[in-house]
């Protein structure tokens, strides 16, 4: 499912779009570049504070909707 591509490279990753959800649900433990660091790929298209916001926006939405 693509909605899961937090960075935006085309790709939904394990070690890396996957562990920067979980570390996002962490909260603060994983403010800022924590949150990416050495798990963002090289041809992602957002940047960490975008990825924080994508993430934190995947929350809202509705599964039944």
């Amino acid at each position: 499912n693509k909605i899961l591509d937090v960075d935006g490279d085309g790709e939904v990753g394990a070690f890396s779009d996957g562990f920067m959800v979980l570390r996002k649900m962490f909260g603060p433990a994983f403010a800022g570049d924590a949150l990416t660091n050495k798990a963002i790929t090289d041809n992602a298209t957002r940047e960490t504070d975008e990825i924080h916001e994508y993430i934190a926006d995947l929350s809202t939405i509705d599964p039944i909707g």
